[in-house]
């Protein structure tokens, strides 16, 4: 289980595919604050029985909810 403080400092480039989960790194955590255990990869699995808890589906709702996360989003300055 992951704390709230590692979850919120994960950035896109953190997650990876791996194999039939999506796999979690973090570089450093509160029992590793020298990251030397930072290649460890924490894999979470989907649910497929049961969506409405499934975090595969509920992170990938909020990347397309969020676009700009992995993908920023041009901005047009046009002038008035």
């Amino acid at each position: 289980m992951a704390l709230s403080e590692n979850v919120v400092d994960c950035h896109a480039k953190n997650i990876i595919w791996n194999d039939d989960s999506v796999g979690f790194i973090f570089p450093k955590s509160e029992t590793d604050q020298m990251g030397k255990n930072a290649d460890s990869v924490w894999h979470v699995y989907a649910i497929p029985h049961n969506p409405i808890p499934c975090p595969i589906l509920s992170l990938a709702c909020y990347l397309f909810s969020n676009p700009g996360i992995l993908t920023p989003v041009p901005t047009t300055n046009k002038p008035r």
